[in-house]
């Protein structure tokens, strides 16, 4: 079985692998590409997003809206992962300094965003502490 899976890792997602789904896999990507869209935007970022901003940002949106928080971290899956998939479908970009942005050409703006309006008073929230 487990060779099996290894075969096809490269033809199957990975969220099979997971026991995430496509929808639950893009709300975790997609959310977590609001964060960072968010911290390069409006808190002072704009020269990148470490993954130290990431790490804290997350970790107050935890104490203030858990739902939001764990759309976005998942058992078995860590921020890194997501990371990843966020690079490899070009949604975000690296520096050479390991900061992340946003990829401008693909997101132009806030309407090219998948779940912002939801997000962005939450967002403040955690801004605020």
């Amino acid at each position: 079985m487990e060779d099996e899976k290894r075969g096809i890792r490269g033809i199957v997602p990975e969220e099979y692998f997971t026991g995430e789904d496509w929808i639950r896999a893009g709300r975790r990507r997609y959310m977590l590409l609001n964060v960072i869209y968010y911290l390069q935007h409006f808190a002072g970022k704009g020269s990148g997003v470490s993954m130290g901003d990431i790490l804290e940002f997350l970790e107050v949106l935890q104490t203030v809206d858990v739902e939001i928080y764990s759309s976005i971290i998942k058992p078995r899956i860590p921020v890194e992962s997501t990371l990843g998939e966020l690079l490899k479908d070009g949604l975000i970009t690296e520096s050479s300094d390991g900061k992340f942005f946003v990829n401008a050409e693909r997101v132009k703006s806030e309407s090219d965003l998948i779940y912002w309006n939801s997000v962005k008073r939450v967002f403040d929230k955690v801004k605020l502490r």
